[in-house]
């Protein structure tokens, strides 16, 4: 019993992290991956999520999923690290356990959770070259899998070429192994016009943004991906070592994550920090007091960008209309979770839909509501009840 402790304290852990995001509910990128909207990512993951819309706990299952696969991945950086000493390895482990972006994305339902740990594992096969030669064949559907799970596997392309081009394997095969991979997400991707529209729309995001403020957004998540700490030891372990393929990596990161910002990206920056700090071992000294520093700063993190204890507006109107019957109308913007969340059909506002209408949401002013509508404030938006 005792050699499981550690993995039970992992999984209490992984546990808390997704009880983390439950008061809140999802957001419009979680709704959107429960829901299979064919766009932007690919749809491996997202169908199989799918898969489980039947399960009445469907957000708390993938939420425990996802934070149990990201901290018990932590075995991968423990076993990284074999060659270190005790005090050294447990600084490795700690870096990935209590980085603030672990600690805010393992219990997200989002794709960049899983393609950290796929990046991850990609680096542990670095050390582990003998298996790829041996099971190569393997490690291509591996990188298939990541590819159709959502497109920023692309960016850690330096380490998975690297792992083919090492293998004493021919030339041809190599090719076959990498490139047929990518070959089959560009044909996918030509024959879904949305994914592209959708990956152009987000990758403009930031253009008409100060050049100030953009690296504002990357030092921030280079921040958040290893609470400072471990940022700088594993920014500093690939600069000593001169890691051509950790750096490209990096500098692939930063161009995406400057052109299209997301908070959540900050857990893609984890992964490469891990291979920094073990390629130059000596950044990781006097661990006890790091980590402590590491755990305080992280604490802050999670205070400042957390999620909130606060249920959603969608959340809370969706249990408000929960026995009543018929369509509900949405007036303004609104996102996915609103049609998660509401279990009735819902439809974009028009004055000529209300004669069947349940009640209508007002998240822009409403006009011509009917007389026989009463309105009901939820937070900041009017919910007129027939």
């Amino acid at each position: 019993m005792k050699k499981y402790l550690p993995h039970i304290w992992l999984e209490v852990y992984a546990v808390a992290l997704a009880a983390l995001h439950l008061p809140r509910g999802l957001v419009t990128d979680e709704a959107k991956y429960l829901l299979n909207i064919p766009y932007p990512h690919p749809p491996l993951v997202r169908t199989l999520m799918n898969w489980t819309e039947c399960l009445p706990i469907q957000e708390l299952f993938w939420r425990i999923v996802i934070a149990s696969m990201v901290v018990q991945a932590v075995w991968l950086v423990w076993d990284m690290g074999r060659s270190l000493t005790q005090e050294q390895r447990g600084l490795l482990a700690a870096g990935w356990l209590l980085s603030a972006a672990i600690m805010l994305q393992a219990g997200t339902i989002l794709m960049a959770p899983f393609t950290a740990v796929q990046a991850l594992v990609f680096l542990w096969l670095l050390q582990h070259q003998a298996f790829v030669n041996k099971y190569s064949a393997l490690v291509a559907l591996f990188w298939l899998a990541s590819l159709f799970t959502a497109y920023q596997i692309a960016l850690f392309i330096p380490v998975v070429a690297l792992l083919f081009w090492r293998t004493p394997l021919s030339n041809t095969y190599k090719i076959i192994c990498f490139g047929v991979p990518v070959f089959l997400l560009a044909l996918y991707t030509l024959a879904n016009p949305l994914v592209p529209a959708s990956m152009l729309l987000a990758g403009t995001q930031n253009t008409s943004l100060a050049a100030g403020q953009k690296f504002e957004y990357v030092v921030l998540l280079w921040a958040v991906g290893g609470s400072v700490i471990f940022s700088a030891l594993g920014t500093l372990g690939i600069a000593l070592k001169k890691r051509w393929d950790l750096a490209l990596c990096l500098l692939l990161l930063i161009a995406y994550v400057s052109l299209s910002y997301r908070p959540y990206y900050a857990i893609l920056f984890t992964p490469l920090f891990v291979a920094g700090s073990l390629a130059a071992p000596r950044v990781l000294c006097c661990a006890r007091s790091r980590v402590i520093l590491l755990a305080i700063i992280s604490f802050l993190f999670v205070k400042e960008f957390g999620p909130s204890l606060q249920p959603s507006v969608a959340r809370q109107v969706g249990h408000m209309l929960q026995a009543t019957p018929g369509t509900v109308l949405i007036h303004g913007s609104y996102g996915h979770q609103w049609q998660y969340e509401l279990t009735q059909p819902v439809r974009q506002y028009r004055s000529d839909r209300t004669e069947k209408a349940a009640a209508i949401i007002c998240l822009e002013q409403c006009a011509d509501v009917p007389d026989d509508f009463k309105p009901v404030m939820v937070g900041n938006v009017v919910v007129w009840i027939r």
